[in-house]
């Protein structure tokens, strides 16, 4: 964890969280959209595995390809909907 003390640094960073916080707000039913999109399309290729015919191994391998694809929600905490955004710039 990084610790600003810099009342400059703070200042930019208030300004700069205010501005992306204020961007979601308002576009938030966008946003919304585009992770439920997100969402149902990595479930419906979530269910493509028949679980019924599989051994245990391949069924953890179905799932680990799943979750390590690149954005993926366990992974880095962000879809592409909220890449898209630009709300998930580290800076400030």
């Amino acid at each position: 964890m990084l610790i600003v003390d810099d009342p400059e640094e703070i200042k930019a960073r208030e300004a700069n969280f205010k501005r992306q916080l204020v961007t979601f707000i308002k576009n938030y039913d966008q946003l919304w959209k585009g992770f439920l999109n997100e969402l149902l399309a990595r479930y419906e290729e979530l269910k493509k595995c028949d679980v019924h015919n599989v051994s245990n191994i391949e069924l953890l391998e179905h799932v680990e390809s799943f979750i390590s694809k690149p954005g993926a929600p366990c992974c880095n905490g962000l879809g592409q909907a909220a890449k898209r955004s630009g709300l998930h710039s580290r800076s400030g």
